[in-house]
């Protein structure tokens, strides 16, 4: 999942690797600050997390190949009139 953020400072990007069967729950700043999505690629580049060489300076990587991806959105409906986000 890719989250972006402009504001006075500057473009933000980053990049979150979301394991099989893991929930986001996204709230304040993450919610309403940040844009998120999935970009569709077949494949992404990750790094591989590797506890003996945690020392080394350059970071092991691997293609990591992409399966089916189901999304569920879930909202609480406002029931008044007013927006009380920043935007």
């Amino acid at each position: 999942m890719e989250f972006r953020r402009s504001d006075s400072r500057g473009d933000e990007h980053v990049g979150v690797l979301m394991p099989r069967f893991s929930v986001a729950i996204m709230s304040s700043d993450a919610r309403y600050e940040w844009t998120h999505g999935i970009t569709p690629h077949s494949a992404d580049i990750v790094q591989v997390s590797d506890c003996a060489d945690a020392s080394s300076a350059v970071p092991r990587l691997t293609l990591m190949k992409r399966g089916v991806r189901t999304s569920l959105t879930l909202r609480n409906v406002r029931h008044d009139a007013v927006c009380h986000c920043s935007a």
